[in-house]
């Protein structure tokens, strides 16, 4: 490699020289101390070193980049999403003043910072919006390959969080009222609070619940328990909402108090009802696509977290296979 930075001692002050990978001799710069020159020196260093690489701007401030990052993302991503960019990335580049500074080593101390203070799905999150800036980075040729490649990304297990059978009953049997409905609409049908908390009459149709919008965007048909449900929807309005002034803070603190008279564990949440009910219909024998589409969930990943249900019945399955006969011993 021919690039080369020297300094020469003239009357007047340093002279900081330079030379690139071709040979071929760039400006230079007369410092008046030889303090000054050192760090000059220091600098061109670096940039001839990046550019005999063929690496782009070595000395592009960060805060510049990101920002540019920020408002080709603001128009193409949601709300939500632009602000958890917003929080996570600069807590990446704090200390850090060069993209140059970007390297595989910083990423993997950042992560180790992470797994001290943050679960396993948090830091999942943190790492897959910084390898979608990173990838940005690299297309715009600021770097040339994502020190982030290879870098290991916890995947955490999705944690089920369904309610025993014996909290199921003193929940049910404390709740009154709307609560009482509502309750037994979300573990009947596994449906999501935001859709039972805007049910219309009008919505009733054929023994179910035809729900027009979904968290998927579309509709979906939740059928109606004719023990549990039904006999008390005949006490509901005939017309408009079922539930009107309740709202998800109300119901919080509503369910908050049923536990407690209940005496249920503080882990379970009203999202915990749509659990027991995956969890009891896969204990019935409905398949998982079954309970997929009854439930509206996208993914079919989102199902494995309930196979640990099915191994209570593994062991009676297993006395149900037939073996050949055994000849002698």
């Amino acid at each position: 490699m021919r690039w080369r930075v020297w300094i020469e001692d003239r009357k007047n002050g340093f002279l900081v020289r330079r030379r690139d990978n071709k040979g071929q001799n760039l400006p230079s710069k007369l410092c008046s101390t030889k303090s000054i020159a050192n760090q000059l020196k220091k600098k061109w260093l670096e940039e001839l070193e990046y550019k005999a690489l063929d690496l782009h701007d070595p000395r592009k401030a960060i805060a510049e980049v990101y920002a540019a990052y920020m408002q080709e993302v603001r128009q193409t991503l949601a709300l939500n999403t632009i602000l958890t960019i917003e929080r996570i990335i600069p807590k990446y580049m704090k200390g850090k003043t060069w993209v140059s500074e970007i390297t595989r080593q910083s990423i993997i101390d950042w992560r180790t910072d992470l797994f001290h203070r943050h679960k396993p799905k948090t830091i999942q999150n943190h790492l897959r919006h910084l390898g979608a800036w990173l990838s940005w980075l690299c297309e715009q040729g600021h770097l040339e390959e994502s020190p982030f490649k290879n870098i290991e990304v916890p995947n955490p297990k999705p944690k089920v969080r369904s309610m025993y059978e014996h909290e199921l009953l003193a929940l049910d049997k404390h709740a009154k009222g709307d609560l009482l409905l509502m309750f037994r609409i979300a573990y009947t049908t596994g449906m999501r609070q935001s859709n039972t908390l805007a049910l219309e009459a009008e919505w009733i149709e054929n023994g179910a619940f035809m729900v027009p919008i979904t968290k998927n965007n579309e509709p979906m048909a939740f059928p109606i328990d004719p023990d549990r449900v039904a006999p008390l929807l005949k006490k509901m309005p005939k017309r408009g909402r079922l539930f009107p002034g309740w709202t998800r803070y109300m119901l919080r603190h509503a369910f908050d108090d049923l536990k407690a008279k209940a005496e249920v564990r503080k882990q379970v949440t009203w999202h915990s009802a749509k659990h027991t009910f995956i969890k009891m219909a896969l204990l019935s024998g409905l398949s998982k696509p079954e309970v997929q589409q009854l439930v509206g969930n996208k993914s079919s990943q989102s199902m494995d977290a309930y196979t640990m249900f099915e191994q209570s019945g593994l062991k009676a399955r297993h006395q149900q296979i037939r073996f050949p006969n055994l000849v002698g011993k």
